[in-house]
């Protein structure tokens, strides 16, 4: 177990290898503690038998390239977690990551070439991304996802607009918007939820939370 403790950020490493790349073949896990707020360039990359990340509530980026190569499975983004820069867990066996609640930018083929990922799941409540990168799952202009992924976001939220853009497969969370609900027998209630699929995308000029229809 590689273990990492201290505050700030772990420095980027670009131009040359990190101080445990000797050691690569031996790394399986990776613990970080301590008040560390950032993971740098390459820090982690090509660790290919390293199959988990503990990350501390205090971080708040993700570096280029940082998990880059590894043998990562599952990973879940901690709520503090604003920035996730490309290519950061790139050709990856990931098969399932949860992002918190501060999500704010994703770089560019930040999964990309992650074949086994199936399930992408964004906290119920709205997300509010100042930058989505259109290529965050692939690698060509095609933007051709994964087969077996499933976005699972709450409606008119990005990832919720990207995922029906693009025809990758979604799941909504939270509570869906009713247009309308009452008795219908003694013991018996209705609701009428919004089932609808729009292609709108982004959600708007300044990719934000795409508002909800009215009439």
């Amino acid at each position: 177990t590689l273990t990492v403790e201290g505050s700030g950020g772990i420095w980027d490493y670009a131009a040359e290898a990190a101080p445990w790349q000797e050691e690569a073949g031996q790394i399986t896990e990776v613990k970080l503690s301590g008040s560390i707020t950032r993971i740098g360039y390459g820090a982690f990359r090509n660790l290919s038998n390293l199959t988990r990340a503990e990350l501390p509530d205090s971080l708040q980026e993700i570096g280029e390239d940082a998990f880059r190569g590894t043998g990562l499975a599952e990973i879940r983004i901690p709520d503090s977690v604003t920035v996730i820069g490309p290519r950061a867990f790139m050709e990856t066996p990931l098969k399932k990551v949860t992002f918190g609640v501060g999500m704010e930018s994703i770089g560019t083929q930040a999964f990309a070439l992650c074949p086994q990922l199936e399930t992408a799941e964004f906290s119920s409540n709205p997300i509010m991304l100042e930058h989505w990168d259109e290529r965050i799952f692939t690698a060509d202009e095609a933007r051709n996802a994964p087969e077996k992924l499933t976005v699972y976001a709450k409606h008119g939220s990005y990832p919720w607009a990207y995922a029906a853009h693009y025809g990758i497969n979604y799941a909504l969370t939270g509570t869906l918007p009713t247009l309308g609900s009452g008795s219908c027998g003694q013991k018996m209630t209705w609701t009428l939820y919004i089932n609808i699929v729009d292609k709108t995308y982004p959600p708007n000029k300044s990719q934000k939370i795409k508002k909800e229809k009215t009439k």
